[in-house]
């Protein structure tokens, strides 16, 4: 034992102490590490999915847009060609079981059977994978938000769609896209059929 001024120093106890410590620390480095950090690694995986996410949103988006843009396109290029049908002298009337009809009814009725049939391929089918892509990336976003908004991640998705409304807008108007449309070939269709019918 040595004594510094009042203190003393027990180089025994010293030793003790110094040997009691680095048994703790080797305890505590045998112990599992459980850290919820993620490692560079995930970080890449998480960056690469969020951007093809994103990508698929866009793709999807952008699909969707042509589709009906094409479609309605079509659409009334048919009916207008249906309307020229109308207005030529050199067209004759046609009979099917005692029934005459203007050859534009065809015209019209493919039109509506197209505008129909990309409806079911566009809300059936691309619509839902839409759908599904922005589902993921708003998992995303609520997965890696955080309550500063300084350092908020991943809040694109969310952002638009709580632009945009819920669901059931997004629908109305798919619906209306399609449905406005569908309701004056239908009434183009029947003045044509009751107008010529009843001449």
């Amino acid at each position: 034992m040595f004594m510094f001024g009042k203190k003393s120093f027990d180089s025994k106890q010293f030793k003790n102490d110094i040997e009691y410590i680095k048994k703790q620390v080797d305890i505590i480095a045998a112990k599992p590490k459980i850290s919820t950090a993620l490692n560079h690694m995930e970080v890449a995986n998480i960056i690469k999915e969020w951007e093809v996410v994103i990508q698929t949103q866009m793709h999807f988006n952008e699909l969707l847009m042509k589709l009906r843009t094409a479609t309605l396109s079509i659409v009334l290029a048919i009916f207008g060609a249906a309307g020229y049908s109308i207005l030529s002298k050199d067209v004759y009337l046609l009979t099917l079981n005692n029934f005459s009809f203007h050859p534009s009814v065809i015209i019209i009725s493919a039109g509506l059977v197209l505008l129909g049939s990309m409806f079911i391929m566009d809300y059936f089918y691309y619509y839902q994978l839409l759908k599904g892509a922005v589902n993921r990336g708003t998992k995303f976003d609520e997965a890696f938000k955080t309550t500063d908004e300084t350092w908020s991640y991943f809040g694109l998705t969310t952002e638009i769609s709580n632009k945009f409304g819920d669901d059931d807008r997004s629908k109305w108007f798919v619906g209306s896209f399609y449905g406005i449309p569908f309701i004056a070939g239908i009434l183009f269709l029947m003045t044509v059929i009751f107008g010529f019918n009843s001449s």
